[in-house]
């Protein structure tokens, strides 16, 4: 083996060692990051509460007048098929080019 070797391998467990024994900085970020969020509140409803918003759990529908609100997750297709409606028709009624493009909050006649 030669000297350049054997400095190597010295070089790469020195390495190794000081990265073992130190503590990562990205845990350090994530147990400082994890205990901000938990400051603020132990539940999604109080943490959107305390950036001065509501949660709503519940699904935005009126049978009577035939409109929905989209949620965050929704698709066209769900919304076609939990209303007994095609994804064409929901979207030549409410104006839809991109039958691939709701956004939450979007009130939609089916």
């Amino acid at each position: 083996m030669t000297l350049a070797r054997v400095v190597g391998l010295a070089v790469l467990v020195v390495l190794l060692l000081a990265v073992i024994t130190q503590p990562s900085n990205s845990a350090a970020m994530a147990r400082s990051g994890g205990q901000a969020l938990g400051s603020v509140g132990t539940s999604l409803g109080e943490f959107v509460s305390s950036l001065g918003g509501t949660v709503s759990t519940r699904r935005v529908s009126d049978a009577e007048s035939g409109t929905y609100v989209v949620r965050p997750g929704d698709t066209l297709t769900s919304v076609a098929t939990a209303h007994g409606t095609r994804v064409d028709r929901l979207a030549a009624r409410n104006g839809i080019a991109d039958e691939d493009l709701i956004h939450p909050g979007q009130r939609l006649r089916y």
